[in-house]
């Protein structure tokens, strides 16, 4: 029987993926079953999956939208056109106005954080400069409770449908889901070869609701120029082949 480890905690025997928890050393995948749960009384798609004990089990499901826009890029761009239209449609209605400190995470921190970690570079990247005169903290922030890692690797096509799964779900900043597709894009799909990236960018970018435009614009560009320091990157992303490209990106997204 076909026998694969696919991360730490993710193995697949078959047509059938096991996800063990304990075996996760961030603990993210604790909270996994509890997260699709929640996200299916919001009417989103999720896979199918079983819950026993503390081991999630769900039958395959499909390939991630990212190897499908690189594989079969026209039936790949019909998808994401038609989920970025329901995911504008949902962040638009559920948004509500909550203070910054209950969000799951504080992305004006996060940001500060690394940008303090690149001062070394405000003379060769001067839109770090730019990016750091406008962090400021506002009291309160456009909310939402969804997915909270929604991107092109964490859903999943078969015959022309989308699940997600791997959610990090609770109250995130309203723009987070944006950030989590453009980010994942550029970091684990796109390359200076792929020829489809300035379409994939242009469809997300041109699908954000204006309200959400300035900060999401605003923080991109330290979760991009991450690539200059490479104590702020994970090693699984090997990006210092493509880091030119991609801080290119980053100043046609900051310049939309």
């Amino acid at each position: 029987m076909f026998f694969q480890q696919i991360t730490a905690c993710v193995f697949r025997v078959g047509d059938v993926f096991i996800k063990i928890p304990l075996l996760d050393s961030s603990g993210k995948s604790h909270q996994e079953a509890k997260g699709l749960v929640s996200l299916r009384e919001l009417r989103w798609p999720i896979v199918r999956f079983w819950n026993i004990g503390s081991i999630l089990i769900s039958p395959y499901q499909g390939q991630p939208l990212g190897t499908i826009l690189l594989t079969q890029p026209e039936v790949g761009q019909q998808i994401l056109s038609e989920i970025l239209e329901w995911y504008q449609n949902f962040v638009v209605n559920s948004w509500q106005e909550y203070p910054l400190e209950q969000l799951e995470r504080n992305p004006w921190k996060l940001a500060q954080s690394v940008i303090s970690r690149l001062t070394d570079q405000e003379e060769k990247y001067p839109l770090i400069r730019e990016v750091k005169r406008h962090l400021k903290e506002p009291e309160t922030v456009l909310g939402i409770y969804d997915h909270g890692d929604f991107h092109v690797g964490n859903i999943l096509i078969q015959k022309q449908s989308w699940k997600v799964i791997d959610p990090q779900y609770g109250l995130h900043i309203a723009f987070n889901g944006y950030l989590s597709l453009l980010y994942a894009w550029l970091f684990l799909y796109g390359s200076p070869e792929d020829g489809i990236t300035p379409w994939i960018l242009n469809q997300i970018l041109q699908s954000v609701p204006k309200e959400l435009i300035p900060d999401l614009k605003l923080m991109m560009i330290p979760t991009i120029m991450r690539v200059l320091n490479p104590t702020l990157i994970q090693d699984k992303f090997q990006l210092q082949h493509k880091r030119t490209w991609l801080i290119y990106q980053a100043q046609t997204i900051y310049e939309f």
